[in-house]
Formats: C-alpha cells, sequence, structure tokens
C-alpha cells in the first residue's frame, strides 16, 4: 500500500480537467480574435462609405460654386423656371462654365458622373436629392446605407453658385 502511495504524478481525471480548462481558453480566444476581425471590417467599411460621400459632396460642391445658377439644372428645370425644383439629377450646362457638360446621377446604388466618367459613390447609395433653395443655393443630400452592421450615412450640403 505504501508503494502506491508513493508514486507521483496526474491521474486522468486531473489531466482531463487541465484538457478542458485548455480547450475553453483556446475557444475563447479564438471568439475574441473573431470578434475584433469583424469589428475592424465594420468600421473599415463605415470609414469608406463616410470618405466616399465626402468627397462625392465636396466634388458636386465644387462644380456648383464653378457655375452661375443659370446653368444648373436640376432633373432638366432650371433656377429660372422654377426657383423651387427638386430631382435626382444635377446637369451644369457647358455653355458658359465649362468645356463639356457635366452630370450627376444615380444609377441603381450608384452615384455616377459623366465628363469625366466615374463613380462617385459605389454600391451605398439610397438616395440622393438636389434642389434649389432660397438665395438662390442649390441644396444636396446622399443617403448611404451598408448593412445592419455598418449602419445608415445621411450627408448634406447646401452650395451658392457664383453670380
Amino acid at each position: 500500500m505504501n508503494a502506491l502511495k508513493s508514486r507521483s504524478g496526474f491521474t486522468l481525471i486531473e489531466l482531463m480537467m487541465a484538457m478542458l480548462a485548455g480547450v475553453v481558453l483556446a475557444v475563447t480566444v479564438f471568439a475574441m480574435l473573431i470578434s475584433q476581425h469583424r469589428a475592424l471590417e465594420n468600421n473599415s467599411q463605415s470609414l469608406k462609405m463616410q470618405r466616399d460621400a465626402s468627397l462625392a459632396l465636396a466634388m458636386i460642391g465644387r462644380e456648383i460654386r464653378q457655375s452661375r445658377i443659370e446653368d444648373i439644372l436640376i432633373d432638366g428645370v432650371r433656377f429660372t423656371e422654377d426657383p423651387y425644383a427638386a430631382g435626382s439629377r444635377l446637369d451644369f450646362d457647358a455653355a458658359v462654365t465649362r468645356t463639356n457638360p457635366v452630370s450627376v446621377y444615380v444609377s441603381g446604388n450608384q452615384l455616377l458622373a459623366e465628363t469625366p466618367a466615374i463613380t462617385l459613390v459605389e454600391d451605398w447609395l439610397t438616395g440622393f436629392t438636389v434642389d434649389f433653395t432660397e438665395g438662390p443655393a442649390v441644396d444636396v443630400a446622399l443617403r448611404l446605407d451598408a448593412g445592419n452592421r455598418v449602419g445608415q450615412l445621411l450627408i448634406r450640403g447646401t452650395f451658392v453658385p457664383r453670380n
């Protein structure tokens, strides 16, 4: 009986408990890594969405400020025809302000510009409205939605054309 008590080492139950604790620890660490990776992806997508919207609004604002109010059309209507026109297509007449006309319009869930042909906002656009306001000025609103995990964004700007 003394010979059995003097043996050293771990019992089978102790080894199994240690393995179970190790597995639980490994699963917890793995779950935390996956969670951090998803948060990083969501944050990255949110930043890209905000950057695209800000750049699009800056480009549209620059075009409006360089144009005269008479050279801006919203869904084909000039300010002089209807000072409260609203729509989802913005055109800049080339007769006075530039050599080529510029158009900004919605195609599916993208905001596109012609001349130069570029995509201003990809895949997240849920709304684009433009309207003439008092002043005269042009109010621009972009609505974007990147899904449940990232959320929605509304960005607006009011720009005054040159005289």
